[in-house]
């Protein structure tokens, strides 16, 4: 099995608000920058969620 190397990031907002819905870019200063759409909910239960990664 090859081995590969894999940058993890994370993005916390506390007590978050709708209003912090957007698009937010990690970029990295060790490989290419990366964009997540973030969902902010109201008092919901979501019904899913969709997470993306590159290998």
């Amino acid at each position: 099995m090859e081995k590969v190397e894999m940058t993890t990031s994370y993005l916390l907002i506390q007590r978050a608000w709708t209003t912090d819905t957007s698009k937010y870019v990690c970029s990295p200063s060790n490989g290419d920058p990366m964009t997540i759409n973030v969902h902010t909910l109201n008092g919901e239960l979501p019904a899913g969620m969709e997470f993306s990664a590159w290998p």
